[in-house]
């Protein structure tokens, strides 16, 4: 696939990703993996975890999931073309408008659960479902990307017993992890987490200060669930109670969440659409704030220089695994300094895990 690379949009473990123009004319993400000769354990951990995800990602076909377009080898490089996702994640829309008025939740969960039923229905978990992994396309439709962590089940018994995903978002089953393996409600759990996290623009369990808090937490004490706000409607505080049932089999399947009264009839208005230019503020934030963004230079470049950078799957490691879980996304801009950085890419995360 003869191609013409352009500006680098992020880096990380597995190699780069630029933004680059195929002689079809189309523009992309090409994320570029160096091939490093080499029999020791982490070169074919690495490899390996790599190849999984493009045969993963090769069998998706679904508009609320990121488009894998082929790939490109030598024997130095391995290039992954992926779709373009330029307006950013719903994390970093949370950093530009604050947390969303429910209609928005609404709207949006539906088109993240449509995604799932998909992956479900070909026997695939996602497990790391969460506002930096659900990417905005120019018309403001959500797709699912990083697919780095799911896992694609075979058998009639579907589950799995690694441990993968972020703890703030993790089911206490997986997070218990006590060989009986888990099933695709696991992702069920991590719904209701995102679900929180877009009405409040903060992930869940906001008072425990470290990863392993939340771990220990939500794995051992029996009553523990994410906090649903007060001010969250009856139907999106139900929706929420479905999901966080600690037992997974009291948790309904995504079919089921779509016929829920939250979701099952959601749209939305072209003015809520979010990264588009028709996006009204007014429209889609619970406070619309005086500023753009916080850019340190007044708001004069909230518009452009951040708001308008591509953004795609490949996120920064303090997304990841964050130190504190008590900050809300105040800006696209706290996710990294300007330049070069760890950003999301087309549905695969370049990861920095050892």
């Amino acid at each position: 696939m003869p191609w013409t690379r352009g500006s680098l949009l992020g880096e990380g473990g597995y190699g780069r990703v630029f933004e680059c123009l195929n002689d079809d004319g189309r523009i992309c993400a090409a994320k570029v993996v160096t091939l490093r000769p080499g029999d020791d354990e982490r070169s074919r951990s690495a490899q390996a975890e790599i190849e999984k995800e493009v045969e993963l990602m090769k069998k998706l076909s679904h508009p609320n999931i990121v488009r894998y377009i082929g790939t490109e080898r030598d024997a130095k490089e391995l290039v992954i073309f992926l779709e373009l996702v330029p307006a950013g994640s719903i994390s970093a829309m949370l950093g530009k408008y604050g947390r969303f008025k429910e209609s928005v939740v609404r709207g949006y969960c539906r088109e993240i659960l449509q995604g799932l039923e998909y992956l479900h229905a070909n026997k695939i978990l996602h497990r790391d479902i969460k506002g930096p992994n659900i990417l905005v396309d120019f018309a403001g439709v959500c797709k699912l990307s990083d697919f780095g962590c799911s896992k694609e089940l075979y058998g009639e018994i579907a589950s799995t017993m690694t441990l993968k995903g972020t703890p703030q978002f993790m089911a206490p089953e997986v997070l218990r992890n006590q060989g009986q393996g888990y099933t695709d409600k696991a992702d069920i759990w991590s719904v209701g987490c995102t679900v929180i996290e877009m009405c409040t623009a903060k992930r869940p369990w906001p008072e425990f200060k470290t990863n392993e808090a939340v771990m220990y937490h939500v794995a051992m004490r029996q009553e523990a669930r994410p906090t649903v706000p007060e001010w969250m409607s009856a139907e999106c505080q139900d929706f929420c109670a479905q999901c966080f049932a600690r037992d997974p089999g009291d948790r309904p399947k995504v079919s089921a969440l779509l016929r829920h009264p939250l979701v099952h009839d959601a749209s939305l208005h072209h003015h809520q659409r979010l990264g588009t230019t028709a996006a009204d503020p007014a429209q889609i934030s619970l406070h619309v704030r005086s500023r753009a963004l916080d850019t340190g230079d007044g708001g004069k470049r909230g518009g452009g220089r951040v708001a308008g950078r591509v953004q795609t799957g490949v996120r920064p490691k303090a997304e990841h695994a964050p130190n504190t879980t008590t900050q809300s996304y105040e800006s696209e801009a706290q996710l990294g300094a300007p330049g070069r950085r760890k950003v999301p890419m087309g549905g695969v995360v370049l990861r920095e895990d050892s």
